[in-house]
């Protein structure tokens, strides 16, 4: 987690916002796979890395973002918000044609008890 803290700090620092974006990722991954894992913390880690991905236009970074939200507002309960990232995230792997990652979303989004229609 350090090396990840370490590596953000450093790439922002630079102006290297691709780094900067992997490296918030990789934090909130970690908090998000820990069973008693910081959720605030992620979801904004989340929210940074969703921000640079916007400014550089990498949406298969955005997509993952929406997945890893949509995972862990599930965990928490918040079925409906679950719901709209995983859309999101549907949508945005089905524009870019990532067929793995699509059928990954999708099956998590039934999984949750809901689906695209």
């Amino acid at each position: 987690m350090e090396m990840a803290r370490t590596a953000q700090a450093t790439a922002q620092q630079q102006g290297y916002l691709w780094i900067g974006a992997q490296a918030s990722l990789a934090q909130a991954s970690i908090l998000a796979s820990q069973p008693q894992g910081d959720t605030e913390q992620a979801m904004r880690l989340l929210f940074t890395t969703m921000d640079i991905a916007s400014k550089i236009e990498a949406k298969p970074l955005l997509a993952i973002c929406h997945t890893l939200i949509a995972g862990l507002l599930s965990r928490n309960g918040d079925s409906l918000g679950a719901t709209a990232q995983f859309r999101q995230a549907i949508g945005l792997f089905a524009e870019m044609k990532m067929t793995r990652q699509l059928d990954s979303a999708t099956a998590a989004l039934s999984a949750s008890g809901n689906s695209l229609q």
